[in-house]
C-alpha cells in the first residue's frame, strides 16, 4: 500500500506540473545580458573553456551518438550562448583525475556538474545551485525493510566511486559495506541482481535508469538525512570571474526555460513552495483526481500481476543458477583443497581460540608436528615460545577485531625445540554476516634468509666505513628503477644530503629528468649473472666536474643485484691536458717567431766566426726574444690558473686613487717620453677588489698605452662614478687600432695584423688577462679608439656593499 500512496503521489505531483503552466502567468522575454567592461574584457581574453562532461551520468550528463546531452549540458548551451563563449569538453577522465586537473589548472577550468563542500571550496570557485534532486535510499521490491539510513549499517551497499554520497556513508555508517562502481547505472543494476542490498543516489538519476533500463523490481525505500544533491557548476579557483559570470547567465534565464529543461529530461518533476495562485490549480484538479486514481489502480493491478508472473519465473531461474553455483563451489573447494595441500607455504586455519582446524604438508614441514598431532591444538602448544606470546595476543586481539595483520615476523619454535623465524600473513575469515569466525595463516619460514641478510649487511657495514674514507664519490642504486640505495660521505660532500629515495641520474647529475646516455646497467648483467666491471668517463652536468667511473653489478643485502658506481674525480688532469694542448698549440703558433730567432742566431754563431761587436748584438737578440717567451709564459700561465679558478683572490673595500697614483709613478719614471696624468675626482666610493689583481690589470692597461705611442704624449689616467659602478680609464694618444680589430682585441695571443704595429712586439696575452680579472670582479672591459689618434681601455668595477674601507 505504501508503493501505491508513493505512486499517486508522484501522479499528483505530474498533473501539478503540467497544470502549472497553463494558470501560470504569462513569462517575460528572456532579459538581454548586461556585462560590465571587465567583464566583457575577460571574455574576449578567455574566448575558450575547457569543461570537463561526465560521459554516463544520464540525465544530467552523457555521451551518446557522437555528442553530449542532458539537463547540465542543455544548461552549458544557454549560459555560453548568453556569454558569447565557446566550451570545449575534456573526454576521458575520472572523477578523481577532473578534481585534481582542474586543482593544478592543467587542462580543466570548468566542472559542470559538482556538490559543493567545504574541502572543494578550498580549490574551486561554486557557482549558484542551478538543480537540486532529493537524495533518497532505492531497494528491490523483495528487499530488507528499510526506513532510514541507520537501517544499512549491516547491509551491502552500491555507490560510485569517489562520489561524495561515499564519503557520508563511511563517515556515517563506519561498519557498512560499500560496493564501489565507476557508474550510477552499474550501481542500480547491482542492486536489481542482488549483489547489492540498497543504493543510496539521486532521485532523479535513478529515476532517469529505473525507467531507460526497465529495472521495475526496484523502488524509492526511504529519504535520507542529507537532504537535498544540490549541484553548481565548479570553477577553477583563479577564475572567480568566470563563475561571477555563469551566475549572470543562470539569473537571465527565465521560469519557462528552466521548466523546458527539466521536461525534457524527467518523467517526474518537484516544485518547492505553495504560492495563492496554487489554490486554483487544486480546485481545477480535486474533480480530475478521482478519476485519475481509479483509472491507475486498474493499472497498477495489471502491472502488479505481470511483474508476480515475471518474479516467478525469476525465481524458478535463479533457483537453477544457485543450484549451479552450489555445484561450482564444491568443484572449487576440492580444487583448492588439492592445491592447499601441495602449495609450499604453510596454511594454517584457527578457531577463535588459536586452536588449530587446518594444518597443511608445508604447516608440518617448517614446524615438525603432523597434522593429526596439531589438530585442535593451542597455538601456545605448538609453536609460540613464552617470550612473544605478549606480542601474539595483541596481534590475535586486533585480528579478532576484524583488521587484517600482514607481513608480520616472529620468533616461533620446533616440536624438537630449534627456534625459527618465520613470515605470517594474517587475515579474519568471516560468515555471511560479517562476523569473525576464524584467522587464515600463511607462513614462510625466513631463518635461513634473515641469517644471509644479517650477514651481508654486517659486510656492508664494514664496507661502507671503507668507502667513506676514500676520496671519491660511491653510489649505490637500483638496477630497475635507477633510485639510489647508497651514497658514502664523500658522495654526500658533494650532492648534498637529499638524495634518498630519487633517482641516481636526478641527484649525480644535479636535477637532470632523464636517464644517462652512457648508463651501464645493459652491460653490467646478462641472462641475470653479473658480468666485468665497467670503466667510463663523463663530465656532470651540473657541476663540470670530470669523473673516472668504476661500475659493477654486486648483490645487495635483499638480494637482489645493484649496481654501484665509483668515480674518482679527474677535473684536474683534465684542465692539465686541456692546459698542455693549448701550450703546444701556443707554441707552433705564438712562440715560433721568437724561438726561430733564437735558434737562427745560435747556429749561426757556432758555425761562424762572429766579430765581438756583433756577437753582442746577437746576444742582446737571443737575451729580448728569450725574454719575449718568459713574458708570454708568465702571462699565459696567469691567465690559465684565474680561468680555472687556481689563483687565491681576497675581495675587500679598495680606493682606485693609490692604485691609479702608484700606476702613474711607475711608469712615468720608466718612460720619461710619456707625460702621465690623473683625472679622478675626490669622492669616488670603493670597489670590490683583489688588490695585486687590480695593480696588474693597471699594468697591462698603462704598459699597452706606452708600447703603442711611440712619439710619447698624454698618457690619462681617469676614474668616474656611473650608475653601474666606478669606471676607470686609460687614454693614450698613440696608432690606435682598427675598427676590425676592436671585436678581437682582448682574445688570446690576438694582435692587430698590421706590420707597422706587429713591430710593437708583445705577447698577445696582455688585454686577455685584463679581461679575465675584470670578469673574476664581476665588471665589465671595452675600448674606444680612431685610427692615427689613439685609445682608450674603459674597466667598470662594481661599488663595495661593504661601509669599511680597506
Amino acid at each position: 500500500m505504501r508503493r501505491f500512496a508513493t505512486i499517486f503521489l508522484v501522479f499528483i505531483s505530474i498533473l501539478l506540473f503540467l497544470v502549472g503552466p497553463v494558470a501560470a502567468e504569462t513569462p517575460p522575454p528572456t532579459p538581454e545580458l548586461s556585462l560590465t567592461p571587465a567583464e566583457r574584457n575577460w571574455l574576449e581574453q578567455h574566448p575558450v573553456i575547457r569543461v570537463r562532461i561526465g560521459s554516463h551520468n544520464p540525465p544530467f550528463e552523457y555521451y551518446s551518438d557522437g555528442r553530449y546531452h542532458g539537463m547540465a549540458y542543455d544548461y552549458l548551451v544557454a549560459v555560453t550562448q548568453r556569454l558569447g563563449i565557446e566550451f570545449r569538453p575534456v573526454p576521458n577522465l575520472t572523477w578523481s583525475e577532473a578534481l585534481e586537473e582542474i586543482r593544478s589548472g592543467r587542462s580543466i577550468d570548468l566542472i559542470l556538474l559538482i556538490t559543493r563542500t567545504s574541502e572543494r571550496e578550498e580549490f574551486l570557485e561554486f557557482t549558484q545551485d542551478y538543480m537540486s534532486f532529493p537524495w533518497v535510499i532505492f531497494t528491490t521490491e523483495e528487499g530488507p525493510t528499510i526506513t532510514g539510513l541507520m537501517d544499512l549499517a549491516e547491509l551491502v551497499v552500491a555507490v560510485e566511486r569517489d562520489y561524495i554520497t561515499q564519503e557520508w556513508l563511511k563517515r556515517d555508517l563506519p561498519g557498512v559495506r560499500l560496493l564501489e562502481y565507476d557508474h550510477s547505472e552499474e550501481a542500480l543494476t547491482a542492486v536489481s541482481t542482488g549483489q547489492a542490498d540498497a543504493y543510496v543516489g539521486n532521485l532523479a538519476v535513478g529515476s532517469y535508469f529505473i525507467e531507460e533500463k526497465g529495472l521495475v523490481d526496484l523502488k524509492i525505500a526511504a529519504p535520507t538525512p542529507y537532504g537535498s544533491d544540490r549541484l553548481a557548476m565548479g570553477v577553477r579557483r583563479d577564475w572567480s570571474e568566470l563563475a561571477d559570470l555563469i551566475d549572470k547567465a543562470l539569473d537571465s534565464m527565465t521560469a519557462q526555460e528552466h521548466r523546458d529543461i527539466r521536461q525534457k529530461w524527467l518523467s517526474v518533476r518537484y516544485e518547492h513552495g505553495i504560492r495563492v495562485r496554487d489554490i486554483v490549480k487544486w480546485t481545477l484538479l480535486v474533480g480530475g483526481l478521482s478519476l485519475i486514481w481509479i483509472l491507475y489502480l486498474r493499472l497498477a493491478v495489471k502491472r502488479r500481476t505481470a511483474q508476480l508472473r515475471r518474479e516467478v519465473e525469476r525465481r524458478r531461474e535463479k533457483e537453477k543458477e544457485l543450484e549451479q553455483r552450489v555445484d561450482d563451489l564444491r568443484d572449487a573447494h576440492q580444487r583448492l583443497s588439492f592445491h592447499v595441500q601441495r602449495m609450499p607455504v604453510g596454511y594454517i586455519v584457527w578457531d577463535t581460540d588459536l586452536r588449530v582446524v587446518e594444518w597443511n604438508p608445508a604447516a608440518e614441514r617448517i614446524f615438525g608436528w603432523s597434522a593429526a598431532e596439531a589438530q585442535g591444538k593451542h597455538a601456545y602448544d605448538l609453536i609460540v615460545p613464552a617470550d612473544i606470546r605478549p606480542a601474539v595476543d595483541k596481534i590475535w586481539k586486533n585480528l579478532l577485531e576484524g583488521r587484517d595483520v600482514v607481513n608480520e615476523e616472529g620468533g616461533n619454535i620446533r616440536k624438537d625445540g630449534q627456534r625459527l623465524i618465520c613470515e605470517w600473513y594474517n587475515t579474519p575469515l568471516r560468515d555471511p554476516s560479517g562476523h569473525v569466525i576464524g584467522i587464515l595463516s600463511m607462513v614462510h619460514d625466513i631463518t635461513e634468509r634473515r641469517r644471509t641478510r644479517e650477514a651481508l649487511q654486517s659486510q656492508f657495514a664494514q664496507i661502507s666505513t671503507i668507502f667513506d674514507s676514500i676520496n671519491a664519490v660511491v653510489s649505490v642504486s637500483d638496477m630497475g628503477c635507477h633510485e639510489l640505495i647508497y651514497l658514502n660521505r664523500y658522495g654526500i660532500s658533494v650532492f648534498g644530503e637529499d638524495w634518498r629515495g630519487k633517482p641516481c641520474y636526478k641527484v649525480l647529475q644535479v636535477d637532470q629528468e632523464v636517464l644517462c646516455s652512457l648508463c651501464t646497467c645493459d652491460q653490467l648483467v646478462k641472462d641475470g649473472v653479473p658480468q666485468g666491471a665497467c670503466v667510463w668517463e663523463f663530465q656532470n652536468t651540473g657541476t663540470g666536474q670530470w669523473y673516472q667511473c668504476i661500475d659493477r653489478a654486486i648483490p645487495w643485502p635483499d638480494g637482489r643485484l645493484v649496481r654501484m658506481v665509483i668515480a674518482f674525480d679527474i677535473t684536474e688532469r683534465k684542465e692539465v691536458e686541456r692546459i698542455k694542448d693549448e701550450i703546444i698549440s701556443a707554441v707552433s703558433h705564438e712562440m715560433r717567431t721568437p724561438l726561430t730567432a733564437v735558434m737562427g742566431y745560435s747556429e749561426y754563431m757556432l758555425e761562424h766566426d762572429v766579430p765581438p761587436d756583433k756577437q753582442k748584438v746577437y746576444m742582446r737578440t737571443i737575451y729580448q726574444q728569450t725574454e719575449k717567451l718568459n713574458e708570454m709564459i708568465d702571462a699565459f700561465l696567469s691567465l690559465q690558473r684565474l680561468r680555472a679558478r687556481q689563483t687565491p683572490l681576497t675581495f675587500k673595500p679598495l680606493r682606485l686613487r693609490p692604485l691609479l697614483k702608484e700606476a702613474a709613478t711607475l711608469f712615468g719614471t720608466a718612460s720619461p717620453t710619456h707625460r702621465i696624468i690623473l683625472d679622478i675626482p675626490g669622492n669616488l666610493p670603493p670597489v670590490r677588489g683583489d688588490i695585486n689583481q687590480l695593480q696588474q690589470m693597471l699594468a697591462c692597461l698603462v704598459s699597452n698605452a706606452v708600447k703603442y705611442s711611440p712619439a710619447g704624449g698624454e698618457i690619462v689616467l681617469g676614474a668616474r662614478r656611473d650608475e653601474d659602478g666606478v669606471t676607470l680609464w686609460v687614454k693614450d694618444q698613440g696608432v690606435g687600432i682598427p675598427p676590425a680589430a676592436l671585436e678581437k682585441i682582448f682574445d688570446r695571443f690576438y694582435r692587430v695584423d698590421n706590420t707597422d704595429r706587429r713591430l710593437f712586439g708583445g705577447t698577445g696575452l696582455g688585454l686577455a688577462l685584463v679581461r679575465e680579472i675584470v670578469n673574476l670582479h664581476g665588471g665589465r672591459v671595452w675600448v674606444e679608439s680612431t685610427l692615427g689618434e689613439g685609445s682608450t681601455f674603459y674597466v667598470m668595477l662594481p661599488v663595495s656593499p661593504d661601509s669599511v674601507m680597506a
